[in-house]
């Protein structure tokens, strides 16, 4: 998964941190709301949360409330929130512009429940039966300040855990408070055990922790995460009407102190005991109301900001964590990401064959007996420039639309190169078991060329990507002819790219029939086009001259040609799966001109070619052709 990208929240905070007055806050989250364009359902919850902790700021510190009566006190600045920003919430999704219907409801009914879980820290919890107390309750533990963080957390939580009820919206939507929250609670907790060797469940809080961090931190921008370490941000302020560069711009500190959490290290602060001063409690009065706790305790909002014990550094410590849970985050997400994996093999092939064409004179380029050698040379470096080019031009953002443009970019500027004016036709010598895979190569070539020219491809996989590239580059160099020490290297870089075959791999020596199975495909494949491609009065039209007359002339890519022609009845049938099929039956049985078996593939020296071949074979096997009843 990708950092998301930072919004700007500077200019909200500002703007809170002036207002002293409770009823604008609501009135600013009204009107401010309205005003987002980007990223609109992430932004507007940031503001419901920072507004919230605004006039909690502000309403908590009532210093004329007694002990006794504070408890109500926070029941009514509950209600008076909660009431004032549902109605508020309904109001700002109706302004929401060029949403869907069901997008209203959802995030009408998310905001809702956000309020909830944003008040859940300052709501106090009474005794709600008769039953014997047990230690929490003797304690009054559930509306210490602990307890409270806590439960504000585990609601933050079920928001980003699979199976809950809001998962999917703030996954869907890139929704990020509910892991600032979190990840206040959980990076000072994962200090106290990181590095250790502790038996715990895996299923355990601490048993997941580290992981989970990790999860929570790529879940994150970059914005977002400094507010929560730093607790502030720097403003530039460009002063224009100066001519002294010294003064021109100036540094603003914005703090989130009261608006969102942050991590504050200090010196240790007991918030859990509670305020006694009546003595022991028994058992009759503990029906009628809970012991009193201290003032400071209930005026702390939960989390914001969340106080951590000032211990060994422990500013650097909590950096230095994230920092290194985030370095492993990049490496696992860019070694898993398959696109940057393709991409630095693909273009680590290109360029290595790049180098050995500028530097030694004797690399062997397939030509056609008429062309110049050097013309050769440059036509296969500016090729190979145009791949590197075209793979470089990655997407930021992993996802199947821009997956599939980008892949079908690359197929196209591969398959480009091998017109009639570049392609060497290829002769086909019966037992000249080399002949039969350049063969294979020029079949693979000619009709993705032509075939991708008419569209015919619809949708590129990245299989077929990897498979093209290697037989395009085995086209262009005649890796036979390449030294003892490259044709190591170049079979080592090609190899790595076999991992994006995800088919069922075949054991090729283990196929001792496969002489059997090849002539049934033939044949299922001969008769498909037979029956299917052309128009029933006209067996033998003159577009498909070169289709063979009989079913016994084993002639698999004139045989594909015609089933892929503009004026095949099924050429809108075909799909890469042909490619492979052709692959593999031109391999084998090369061009009409031969009449033998090529059963020389189980002891070529080249076992990348067996490995493709491995590979590919259950792919080819897809193909629509091999459906002939």
């Amino acid at each position: 998964m990708l950092k998301k990208k930072s919004i700007n929240l500077i200019k909200i905070a500002q703007t809170l941190n002036d207002i002293k007055d409770v009823e604008k806050i609501g009135d600013y989250y009204v009107s401010i709301s309205q005003s987002f364009e980007k990223e609109i359902y992430n932004t507007i919850v940031f503001t419901l949360g920072m507004c919230i902790n605004k006039e909690l700021t502000i309403l908590l510190k009532q210093e004329e409330v007694s002990v006794e009566d504070y408890p109500n006190l926070l029941k009514e600045i509950y209600k008076n929130i909660f009431n004032k920003y549902i109605k508020n919430n309904e109001y700002v999704v109706s302004k929401i512009k060029d949403r869907k219907m069901e997008d209203y409801v959802i995030f009408n009914d998310y905001l809702d429940n956000m309020v909830k879980v944003l008040l859940s820290g300052i709501q106090y919890q009474e005794k709600k039966d008769f039953s014997k107390w047990t230690h929490a309750d003797e304690t009054n533990e559930w509306n210490t300040l602990y307890r409270r963080e806590e439960r504000i957390r585990d609601k933050m939580k079920k928001l980003i855990s699979k199976g809950e009820k809001y998962y999917q919206f703030t996954i869907e939507h890139n929704i990020e408070l509910p892991y600032m929250y979190t990840l206040a609670w959980d990076l000072p907790h994962l200090l106290q055990y990181y590095g250790k060797d502790i038996s715990l469940s895996k299923n355990s809080y601490l048993g997941n922790l580290q992981k989970n961090v990790s999860c929570y931190l790529n879940s994150i921008s970059k914005n977002t995460l400094e507010i929560l370490l730093d607790g502030m941000q720097f403003v530039e302020n460009k002063n224009k009407n100066t001519s002294n560069p010294s003064i021109r711009i100036s540094h603003n500190v914005v703090s989130y102190e009261d608006l969102l959490p942050t991590i504050e290290i200090c010196e240790k602060v007991d918030y859990y005991h509670i305020y006694q001063t009546q003595g022991e409690w028994n058992e009759e009065k503990h029906k009628f109301y809970l012991p009193l706790i201290k003032k400071e305790i209930l005026q702390k909002k939960p989390l914001v900001p969340m106080n951590v014990e000032n211990r060994y550094d422990m500013k650097k410590e909590i950096q230095m964590v994230v920092e290194l849970l985030e370095e492993k985050n990049e490496n696992k997400d860019y070694l898993e990401w398959d696109l940057i994996y393709f991409q630095n093999n693909v273009v680590n092939i290109c360029i290595t064959i790049l180098k050995w064409l500028m530097v030694k004179h004797n690399i062997i380029l397939r030509k056609k007996e008429t062309e110049n050698k050097e013309k050769v040379k440059e036509k296969a470096e500016r090729y190979l420039k145009s791949i590197i080019n075209a793979v470089n031009n990655i997407p930021r953002k992993n996802n199947e639309e821009n997956k599939k443009d980008y892949l079908e970019k690359i197929g196209t500027v591969i398959v480009k190169e091998w017109d009639n004016t570049r392609l060497k036709n290829i002769v086909v010598e019966d037992g000249n078991y080399k002949s039969y895979v350049e063969y294979a190569y020029f079949s693979v070539l000619k009709l993705s060329r032509n075939w991708n020219a008419h569209k015919l491809i619809k949708e590129y996989s990245i299989s077929f990507i990897v498979f093209l590239f290697l037989i395009s580059i085995r086209n262009l160099l005649v890796i036979d002819e390449l030294d003892i020490v490259e044709n190591r290297d170049y079979m080592l870089m090609e190899s790595k790219l076999f991992k994006f075959f995800t088919s069922k791999k075949i054991s090729y020596k283990e196929v001792p029939d496969i002489e059997n199975i090849l002539n049934q495909e033939y044949v299922q494949m001969y008769n498909f086009v037979l029956k299917n491609a052309f128009e029933r009065e006209d067996i033998s039209p003159m577009w498909a001259r070169d289709f063979p007359c009989k079913q016994e002339i084993k002639d698999p890519h004139h045989v594909l040609s015609t089933a892929g022609f503009t004026r095949s009845r099924i050429k809108n049938q075909m799909s890469e799966n042909e490619i492979f099929l052709t692959f593999w039956l031109t391999l084998h049985f090369g061009s009409k001109n031969v009449q033998k078996f090529n059963n020389k593939v189980k002891e070529i020296d080249d076992l990348n070619i067996k490995e493709l071949l491995e590979y590919t074979f259950d792919y080819q096997k897809k193909s629509v052709l091999l459906k002939y009843e």
